[in-house]
């Protein structure tokens, strides 16, 4: 995954229809509610992907640690380079709350 620095022109469609499924949800709900739908679903089917992976569920229980451990170093990784992005890119890409 992005341990390998994966960025090829096929990952970076499959992220932006990711990302433009998320916005059209905008209309209906909050950024709020959509990130954490977004981070939930994505979790969700990580879970999904390691247990389609495991033999049994013993080895899903056995590698729950390494598994956890992994995914949390991934999301760490990738939240830092994308806030150091957005940072370095603030003006361009920051959108002012709309006023109330």
């Amino acid at each position: 995954m992005m341990d390998q620095k994966v960025k090829d022109d096929s990952f970076l469609t499959l992220v932006d229809f990711f990302l433009e499924k998320a916005n059209q949800q905008g209309k209906d709900h909050s950024i709020t509610e959509i990130s954490a739908a977004f981070l939930y679903a994505a979790s969700r089917y990580n879970v999904f992907r390691i247990a389609s992976s495991c033999e049994d569920k013993a080895q899903f229980i056995r590698d729950a640690d390494n598994i956890n451990e992994y995914f949390r170093r991934q999301y760490a990784e990738m939240f830092q380079d994308n806030f150091d992005e957005f940072l370095d890119k603030f003006e361009n890409y920051h959108i002012k709350p709309a006023k109330k």
